[in-house]
């Protein structure tokens, strides 16, 4: 799990680490301060009085009664950096290693968040102001990883687990979903999703719209997650929970967006 975690470009797939990195952005930011916030994107997830339900691209219709996820943490890439592992060169963006282990090199920009994350009760986590030093940045490393009795939250959903299934357990998962589905062909059931696997991607960075109107020097960089299709792929009646979780952690980290928002915009609304 170490190596995967030290996010090292190129570890192989089997390991927990995602597909190849996408091209550097024609997006760059300088900024002296920046604030990882991670967001969701709901699309067209239907909110229920618990949980939601939504349809995947293979035509079943998936309810969520329960659900976390694992994110650890997520740090920018310099752009002679993204350039490097565009070549498909191994890179490596080392502040997000394991708790405990040395990274080897001080990211700047590296927020581990080390979080639990419910996947029913969705909300916005928002880390501390990070100063930098003015490098310029093309693109964001985002790490979903598995959870231990050190995450953030982790005591709170594991007591929700147990109204659902006390048989399951959180602990080593990185990804732990418990539902139902139908299909219009296929029936119905249920399903518990669980991967233990960790997976990261390299992301270009994308400027909010309103990005003329903030302030430059000290931005928010929003990690939107996909909702409405992190079961694209997934064949409830045929795949194992272990690939059918795999998939998850893909369509989470590939969907991903990191949208480069004025420092200002969140605090505002606070």
């Amino acid at each position: 799990m170490c190596a995967c975690l030290q996010l090292v470009l190129g570890c192989d797939a089997d390991e927990g680490l995602g597909e190849d990195p996408v091209a550097p952005s024609t997006s760059s930011v300088a900024p002296s301060s920046a604030t990882w916030v991670l967001d969701w994107a709901p699309g067209d997830a239907q909110p229920l009085a618990s949980g939601w339900t939504g349809v995947n691209d293979l035509g079943f219709t998936v309810t969520v009664e329960a659900g976390w996820i694992g994110s650890w943490g997520a740090s920018l890439v310099q752009c002679a950096d993204a350039r490097v592992a565009d070549a498909g060169l191994a890179v490596a963006t080392p502040g997000l290693v394991a708790r405990g282990h040395a990274s080897g090199v001080d990211d700047l920009s590296a927020e581990v968040f080390d979080l639990v994350e419910s996947l029913t009760e969705l909300g916005v986590a928002r880390g501390e102001a990070r100063e930098l030093d003015g490098a310029r940045y093309c693109a964001a490393h985002y790490l979903l990883a598995p959870l231990s009795v050190l995450s953030a939250g982790v005591e709170q959903a594991e007591r929700e687990l147990d109204e659902h299934a006390r048989a399951l357990e959180l602990g080593g998962a990185s990804v732990l979903i418990i539902g139902s589905w139908t299909h219009p062909s296929r029936g119905a059931g249920t399903f518990v999703i669980r991967s233990d696997q960790a997976y990261g991607k390299i992301l270009e960075l994308e400027l909010d719209a309103d990005w003329d109107a903030g302030d430059r020097s000290r931005v928010d960089l929003v990690i939107r997650r996909p909702l409405d299709a992190m079961f694209d792929g997934v064949d409830f009646e045929l795949d194992p929970a272990d690939d059918a979780g795999w998939t998850v952690l893909g369509n989470l980290a590939r969907g991903t967006s990191v949208t480069v928002e004025p420092g200002d915009a969140r605090a505002s609304e606070g």
